[in-house]
């Protein structure tokens, strides 16, 4: 996939334009790291509350 120095500060949809085959093969590829029957909200929580419990065990160690 082509770098995006010469780019930088653009935003995910110039670069979809302007690469559009490198990003949909990049999607493809991530696509399959993805569990089915998923979504967003509940993965974003999930990482919120694994970062919370990591904390936490951070901190209880100082």
């Amino acid at each position: 996939m082509k770098r995006f120095v010469n780019d930088k500060g653009q935003t995910l949809g110039f670069h979809e334009k302007k690469f559009h085959n490198e990003m949909k093969e990049k999607k493809k590829d991530l696509l399959k790291l993805v569990p089915k029957n998923s979504n967003f909200k509940e993965s974003w929580k999930k990482a919120g509350d694994s970062f919370k419990n990591e904390l936490q065990k951070f901190t209880t160690i100082i």
